[in-house]
């Protein structure tokens, strides 16, 4: 499956605890050169959940971007590797990614 960035996914990681594995929902932010010398994706984290505090980011078009509820993207990147992406549903709207690369870059001192 062909990824780029803004690219909501959904994924199985493996859980915190070590048994079994969890469903996450993720925007992906790393970028195609990235993608061209790794098997691997730097995904930011989407919860259902309104933002807790200014270092997350709600997201404006939720919907457009075939999100079930509105939803939030949190400044805490994992990685995982393509294999383990289930489904891409959708996008983030051109707004509400430079939001979150705005957050990032803020989070990460970028």
């Amino acid at each position: 499956m062909a990824l780029r960035r803004g690219d909501v996914v959904v994924v199985s990681m493996p859980s915190t605890n070590g048994t079994g594995a969890e469903i996450r929902l993720g925007v992906v932010i790393s970028a195609s050169q990235y993608h061209k010398r790794d098997n691997d994706i730097i995904v930011a984290g989407i919860v259902n959940d309104p933002p807790r505090n200014d270092n997350e980011v709600a997201l404006r078009d939720w919907e457009a971007a075939h999100l079930l509820k509105p939803s939030t993207v949190r400044p805490k990147p994992f990685t995982t590797t393509r294999a383990n992406v289930l489904r891409s549903p959708g996008r983030l709207s051109d707004l509400d990614m430079a939001e979150v690369e705005r957050m990032l870059r803020w989070a990460l001192q970028l």
